[in-house]
């Protein structure tokens, strides 16, 4: 090495070798399997080390709500619940048809939660907030922020019994043949099986929705696991809606739990997550 190389060698900055490697990928959704369309709702990363499977998936959903409507927000939560199930365990094969695992590239950095948060904030747009009135984001009480509250309400009250009752996966993958299905119950144990969905929406179609989903899941899982012990549970929000959204919900509330009243299925509808604890814990018996 010549004289002027060696010096340049020796003004050169070290490069830092990275801490970890993998493979990293796009989790994308198409909601019209016709149309073709795909989102990138968030990212996944295979440690090469470990064979582990790393992901960050989109939690502001404000954009969706507002160019596609509640119904559209609604389902893409069912989603990411199934995905965040699915890549829990390690498993790298789509859970459901609209969902897609994009190619797996090369990736490398510090830790796994700085080459997530970099590639998250690169490829996922939709995770940008939308401007929206206060009255949309406060009504927003989807399924996942209802069960956290009543769930926290129901271990304060019962303590360690709680865990007997609440799943710790909310997303049961039922297998038929090579064909996974998610149904999700939220409340299970050995004896009975139970569902807790949120009623804050401001039209119907999107409250029918949610209910209607819950309520068949929980039919479907009582075939499966041979259970008759049936709750469905409901929290309804009177202060973020008037009169008009308030009869509204109470009207497809009460329509769909005299359906499933008359399959002896136990109904409870309460409007703050104590009382709804307090339901479901009666009903539970612990």
């Amino acid at each position: 090495m010549t004289a002027a190389l060696q010096r340049l060698a020796s003004l050169a900055t070290p490069v830092p070798t990275p801490k970890v490697s993998g493979h990293w990928f796009n989790i994308r959704y198409c909601p019209d399997l016709a149309g073709g369309e795909l989102f990138n709702i968030g990212v996944g990363y295979v440690d090469t080390a470990r064979n582990r499977v790393h992901a960050r998936l989109i939690e502001n959903l404000e954009a969706f709500r507002v160019v596609f409507g509640e119904s559209f927000e609604q389902e893409v939560r069912f989603v990411l619940d199934v995905v965040k199930s699915t890549l829990a365990k390690h498993e790298l094969a789509p859970p459901l048809r609209s969902v897609v695992f994009g190619d797996r590239r090369f990736a490398a950095g510090e830790n796994e939660q700085e080459l997530l948060d970099r590639l998250f904030e690169t490829t996922v747009s939709f995770s940008e907030p939308v401007a929206a009135s206060a009255i949309r984001r406060e009504i927003s009480q989807n399924n996942t922020s209802v069960r956290k509250a009543v769930f926290d309400a129901i271990r304060l009250k019962a303590n360690l019994d709680a865990d007997r009752i609440i799943a710790p996966d909310s997303i049961y993958q039922a297998r038929d043949g090579d064909r996974t299905y998610p149904l999700d119950i939220p409340i299970r144990s050995d004896r009975l099986l139970g569902s807790l969905v949120s009623a804050a929406y401001r039209t119907k179609q999107p409250l029918e929705n949610n209910l209607l989903r819950a309520s068949l899941d929980l039919e479907t899982a009582a075939r499966i696991f041979r259970q008759d012990r049936l709750g469905f549970f409901v929290m309804r929000s009177v202060d973020a809606l008037d009169a008009t959204f308030s009869k509204m919900a109470d009207d497809v509330i009460d329509t769909i739990g005299w359906k499933l009243l008359k399959q002896s299925v136990h109904v409870g509808v309460e409007d703050t997550p104590e009382r709804l604890a307090d339901e479901i814990l009666s009903w539970s018996g612990i």
